[in-house]
């Protein structure tokens, strides 16, 4: 059927992107003001990545935005993905740290081209389709 076949072209599209070696990184530029709680439990709430894993991740954002506090109208936050399974986490330019991890760095990065992706603009733009 056309359904299916549009439904597969989707999901090979983004296990291309997922599987790629080539650089990656996703630069969040907040609309409003957020705290670093609320931005670490998002970016740590991973299906099957280990707890222990997912709780670095949430330390090294909170921890590392302690300082300045919550981040700020159009204050920015990298992701950047180093191979396959390396997440480092800079925040106003200012490096926090890095997880390395294959499962939490896949299951980050399906959040914005994954099928439930939280910015459907992004897929499309990427060729992924809306859905």
């Amino acid at each position: 059927s056309l359904q299916s076949s549009a439904d597969s072209t989707l999901k090979s599209c983004t296990d291309n992107i997922l599987d790629s070696t080539a650089p990656k990184a996703v630069l969040m530029q907040f609309s409003m003001t957020v705290g670093p709680e609320r931005i670490a439990e998002a970016l740590s709430q991973v299906k099957n990545a280990a707890e222990d894993v997912k709780k670095k991740l949430y330390d090294i954002i909170v921890d590392g935005m302690m300082e300045e506090g919550k981040m700020k109208k159009r204050e920015q936050m990298t992701l950047e993905w180093k191979g396959r399974d390396t997440i480092i986490i800079t925040v106003r330019d200012k490096y926090l740290g890095q997880v390395q991890d294959a499962v939490l760095a896949r299951g980050v990065l399906e959040l914005y081209v994954g099928e439930k992706t939280v910015s459907p603009s992004l897929r499309k733009n990427l060729g992924c389709g809306t859905k």
